[in-house]
C-alpha cells in the first residue's frame, strides 16, 4: 500500500519530463507553488485523518483514503492549467495526508513496540524501491505520449491512478 501513495506522489516529477509544464502553460514557479500546496494540505491532512481512523477503524479507513486518492490522482490526466492543478495538489495532500500515521497505527495493533520497527523499515524500503520501480513505469508509460493524442504525463496520471485504485480495492479485502 506504501508503494501506491509513493507512486502517487512521485509521478509528478516523471510527468515533468514529458513537457507538462509547456502543455499546461504554466512555470516553474506555478509548478512549487503546486508542490507547497501539496505539503501544507498533507502536513494538515494528518490530524483529521487519525481521529477519523480511530472512529472507524483504520482496516476501513486506509482503503477508502487510497481508492480517494487514486480518483484524483487518475483525474490528474485532466488538469488543464494552473487552478485545476492546484485543486488537485489540494486534494491529493489532504487526502494522502493521513496514510502513513493511519498504516502506522494500524500496524500498532498487531505488533508490540519491540516487533514494530522491524515492520516499519520494511515499510520504509517501500519508499525507495517505489522510486527505482516508478521509474521503469514511468519510461514505459511516457511512450504513451501522441497515442489517442494524449500527452504521455496524462497517461502517466491516468494509468498510475488507476493501479493505485486497483490496489486500494484489493485492500478491502
Amino acid at each position: 500500500m506504501f508503494f501506491a501513495l509513493q507512486l502517487d506522489r512521485g509521478n509528478i516529477t516523471q510527468a515533468l519530463s514529458d513537457n507538462m509544464l509547456n502543455d499546461l502553460k504554466m512555470n516553474t514557479n506555478d509548478f512549487n507553488t503546486g508542490q507547497t500546496i501539496f505539503y501544507i494540505c498533507f502536513v494538515f491532512a494528518e490530524l483529521p485523518s487519525q481521529l477519523v481512523s480511530k472512529k472507524l477503524g483504520p482496516d476501513r479507513w486506509i482503503p477508502v483514503q487510497m481508492v480517494s486518492w487514486s480518483l484524483v490522482a487518475s483525474l490528474q490526466a485532466f488538469i488543464s492549467g494552473r487552478p485545476s492543478f492546484f485543486a488537485c495538489r489540494a486534494l491529493l495532500g489532504i487526502l494522502e495526508g493521513g496514510f502513513i500515521p493511519d498504516n502506522i497505527l494500524y500496524l500498532s495493533y498487531f505488533y508490540t513496540s519491540i516487533e514494530l520497527p522491524i515492520r516499519l523499515s520494511f515499510f520504509w524500503v517501500a519508499y525507495q524501491s517505489t522510486s527505482i520501480i516508478s521509474a521503469f513505469l514511468a519510461f514505459g508509460i511516457l511512450h504513451l505520449r501522441g497515442r489517442n493524442d494524449i500527452a504521455g504525463w496524462r497517461w502517466l496520471f491516468a494509468l498510475e491512478g488507476l493501479l493505485t485504485g486497483c490496489i486500494g480495492f484489493i485492500s478491502f479485502l
